[in-house]
């Protein structure tokens, strides 16, 4: 029998090697195109945790 946090451990795991794999998709496309069981705000956090979270500046045109 596995606890919830061995489960959430093992997703959490997933997420970021999902995320490093693909750093620019955001938590709610992950979440959609692996179908993984959890809520993106899920993807979101674990991501932010492990600080594999992507900021994708815009490109910006000098004026």
């Amino acid at each position: 029998m596995h606890s919830s946090n061995s489960v959430l451990e093992r997703l959490e795991r997933r997420i970021v090697r999902l995320k490093h794999r693909h750093p620019s998709r955001g938590a709610k496309r992950t979440r959609y195109q692996y179908d993984l069981r959890c809520q993106w705000r899920t993807v979101h956090r674990g991501t932010k945790r492990h600080g594999v979270l992507a900021r994708i500046r815009p490109n910006c045109s000098p004026r």
